[in-house]
């Protein structure tokens, strides 16, 4: 996750594509018919002059992913240009062909691949890996959470499944501040496979409240 002020007023810029490319190839798995592909997508928020919020999903093209995975994209100077790496001595690139004549910067817009995406509602909420939005944002109006927080939130849901009661995106940054990145990596994982945790895990958590 990261923050920018988006001032060239692009869906991404060339280096935000290489980015996508190579998180893409990062998460690549098996498809069940036998070819590989990527779980990893780019959600994109931005608020508008209206004060609304815009939701936009993106992933880049499979080509796009090769190229990355390749090594022929080179850190282009222009966030709204791609380019073709200098090779070495003795190495060959590829040709990009621009309307039939070969370029060796571009557009990377025709990367990229747009997503559906949508709000969840009160008859869906079932299927959202993430079921609790009841924890305070961090960092919002300068509040920082605390352990009175936590122990709010643990008393509230002790009827819950165990992978629930921790399927928040706020109380899992909060367990990162406490715990340590990767305990909140362990937890985020059950959740998100819908396993039960660790019960040594559980206990340490509520230990802190």
């Amino acid at each position: 996750m990261f923050t920018t002020l988006n001032k060239e007023k692009v869906p991404l810029t060339s280096s935000e594509y290489r980015r996508a490319a190579a998180l893409q190839q990062e998460h690549v798995v098996d498809h069940p018919d036998g070819y590989k592909v990527s779980k990893f997508l780019t959600v994109r928020v931005e608020q508008k002059e209206t004060e609304e919020i815009e939701i936009e999903c993106y992933m880049v093209s499979d080509q796009c992913q090769a190229l990355e995975r390749d090594d022929v994209l080179g850190d282009s100077p222009d966030p709204k240009k791609a380019i073709i790496r200098v090779p070495l001595r003795h190495e060959a690139m590829p040709a990009v062909l621009q309307e039939g004549a070969p370029v060796k910067e571009f557009e990377p817009s025709f990367f990229l691949v747009n997503l559906s995406s949508g709000m969840p509602n009160e008859n869906n909420t079932q299927f959202n890996v993430l079921k609790r939005y009841d924890y305070p944002v961090k960092n919002r109006f300068e509040k920082q959470q605390t352990q009175q927080d936590l122990k709010l939130f643990l008393q509230s849901s002790r009827g819950m499944k165990a992978n629930e009661r921790f399927a928040n995106f706020q109380a899992l940054l909060h367990l990162a501040d406490m715990l340590g990145v990767e305990t909140a990596i362990t937890m985020a994982q059950c959740v998100a496979s819908e396993a039960p945790p660790d019960g040594a895990l559980v206990e340490l958590v509520e230990s802190l409240c």
